[in-house]
């Protein structure tokens, strides 16, 4: 039973899950997020364009997403199949798409970090309604 329902699972929505558990193995063996972590960066170059976009619908709720980011993701949706978000050359080295790519992700973050926050305050559990 249990098998069938991690092959049930969407892929994209075990791929962001996997990135949000990265980070807080991050946090909690270094104390901060690790940029150069090779394994983060091999999932955003198999990123599916559902992972992108799922990752997109939490970053642009940020209060630091802007039209800059708004831009860079037009060049990244305008690119002809099959979807990508990095060329191999801009592999280990700064460039827009490394440099907004990362921002994206911490965006990500940092919104589920508060979702997670809020959920998890006691006086958000006073009130529901499940309890009535």
């Amino acid at each position: 039973m249990k098998h069938d329902i991690a092959l049930s699972q969407d892929p994209d929505a075990v791929r962001v899950a996997e990135i949000w558990e990265r980070f807080q193995e991050h946090i909690h063996l270094h104390g901060a997020l690790v940029k150069n972590d090779k394994q983060l960066w091999r999932w955003v170059d198999q990123m599916s364009e559902q992972t992108f976009v799922d990752l997109y619908t939490f970053a642009r709720e940020h209060q630091d997403w802007d039209v800059a980011c708004e831009t860079w993701l037009e060049r990244v949706e305008e690119r002809t199949p099959p979807f990508y978000v990095r060329l191999k050359a801009e592999h280990n080295r700064q460039c827009d798409n490394n440099r907004f790519m990362w921002k994206m992700m911490m965006m990500f973050r940092e919104i589920v970090q508060a979702r997670l926050q809020e959920e998890a305050r006691p006086f958000n559990k006073l009130f529901e309604m499940d309890s009535l």
